[in-house]
Order: C-alpha cells, then structure tokens, then sequence
C-alpha cells in the first residue's frame, strides 16, 4: 500500500469513528427528545379530556342544584317546571334534563321526548331514599335506547320532604365528540369506564358496542 493511500485510510478512519459517535448519540438524543416530547403532548390532551369531562359533570350538578332550588319545582308546578327546563337546556344543551316524582314516573323532559318510569333504576332508589348526588353507570335511555350516564339528586317540597328527582343525562355521544377533537396527529383518546369497557372513543362503533379494553396490560 502505497503512503499517500495509507494516510488517507488512517485520516479517513480517524475522521469516521467521531462521526459515527456523533450520529449515533444525536440520534439516539433526537428519539428521546421526540419520545418526551410525544408523551408529554399526550400527557396533556389526557388532562384536557378530564377537565373537560369534569367539568361538564360538575356544571350539570350546578345546573340541578340551581333548577331543584326554584319555588315552580319545590311546588311542583309542573306547566312552570317546563319553562325552567327548557331554559336550562339553552344554557347546557349537551345534557336532557328531567324531573320524576315519588314513583319514578318522568312528568317533564326538558327536549319533549317520551316519559318513561325510573322506579326499576338504581340511580332513582339511590337518591329517593337519600342519596344527595348520584353519578349512574352507563345505561341505556328507556325510550330511545341511546347510550348515557345519568347525575340525578332529590326534588324536595317546601317542607324539604324528597317529591321526586332531578335527572341529567349525559349521552356517551357528547363525550366521543370531545375525545375525537383531541385524538389528531397519531394519537387516539378514549375513556373507560370502571370494568374496562368503552365509554367515550373517536370510533363510534366502539361506544355503541361497548368494546371491552379490560384485558389490555395498562
């Protein structure tokens, strides 16, 4: 091998291997960076889903609390009842409102659909006999089927004597149009409920199937 030939071997293999270190550490860098960078982006679209979540809930029981509080309810002035209904469905109109009384026959409904009897649903034992704020399981709407969670709390008489409920429904619908606004750019949000099954998710067969994610390892 000739000098010249042999120099340049060594030049080029002492330029190379700072190179290949180089590249290897920025691209091992470059993948954790995009790695934190794609948790953290996800980290908070998770936060946003819960706050957004929360929120409705916490706004619909603010809602029942203020429309329970109302004299047209206390004395179940049913024609007067319907009024406050329809005005709370303006300001929230995500949820359906409702009032039942003491046996679970629905006498208003703030979107004029079907009445139906509640005295078979846990959520109306639980709070007939008691229970100030009720968070249902999901279940399906009596007259139309669709998927929901129900926040319901007593109706009282001007003796504070519990009349009745106070129902909110909250269609699974609502919460898939969240979920699916947030899942964009390779990522995909979705809500559980306790036993593992799908409550809210950007596929809405998933929802209406209530897919069971139970057995996945997270």
């Amino acid at each position: 091998m000739k000098l010249r030939t042999r120099l340049l071997s060594i030049f080029l293999a002492v330029s190379l291997i700072p190179l290949m270190v180089f590249s290897a550490v920025s691209v091992t860098a470059f993948i954790t960076k995009s790695g934190k960078d794609t948790y953290q982006l996800n980290e908070s679209k998770l936060k946003i889903a819960e706050a957004e979540i929360n929120w409705l809930i916490e706004e619909s029981f603010n809602l029942l609390n203020t429309i329970s509080s109302q004299p047209s309810v206390r004395n179940f002035d049913v024609t007067n009842i319907k009024k406050i209904l329809r005005k709370a469905s303006e300001i929230n109109s995500d949820i359906v409102i409702a009032l039942a009384n003491i046996k679970g026959d629905q006498v208003i409904k703030s979107n004029d659909d079907e009445l139906a009897n509640l005295g078979d649903r846990e959520y109306f034992q639980q709070v007939i006999n008691g229970n100030e704020r009720y968070v249902s399981n999901v279940l399906s709407e009596k007259i139309t089927e669709k998927l929901m969670v129900v926040l319901s709390i007593p109706a009282r008489d001007l003796a504070d004597k519990i009349v009745g409920i106070l129902q909110a429904n909250i269609y699974l619908s609502v919460i898939g149009d969240l979920v699916a606004d947030l899942s964009e750019d390779g990522s995909t949000v979705y809500v559980l409920s306790g036993d593992g099954k799908v409550m809210a998710h950007p596929n809405a067969e998933y929802m209406q199937n209530r897919e069971d994610f139970s057995a996945l390892d997270f």
